[in-house]
């Protein structure tokens, strides 16, 4: 597969539709491999799902994806345990089932 058919499936695969002349420069010169491309897929798929919780607001353009290797990034935890361990203790014994 030609660098020009991996950066295709790149470019579909990513949420923000931004300087694709720009993208195209850097993921040439970073000589992505099919390897690494999907690496870059994989991460795409949660990270898609993040960014569009927050309604895209702080996804990275294309190519600062690929500058800051931001497929190397780690999910972001859930807001799930902060809330309930800031609930009472009754609360927190019925969502973990604890309650008598």
């Amino acid at each position: 597969m030609s660098t020009e058919d991996r950066f295709h499936k790149f470019w579909v695969a990513y949420p923000l539709k931004k300087s694709k002349k720009q993208a195209r420069i850097t993921f040439q010169k970073l000589d992505v491999s099919e390897e690494l491309l999907q690496t870059i897929l994989t991460a795409l798929q949660w990270q898609a799902k993040e960014w569009q919780a927050r309604n895209f607001e702080g996804t990275p353009y294309p190519s600062t994806y690929l500058n800051d290797e931001r497929w190397e990034d780690m999910p972001t935890p859930t807001t799930e345990a902060p809330a309930l361990a800031s609930s009472p203790a009754w609360i927190r014994d019925i969502k973990t089932g604890r309650a008598s």
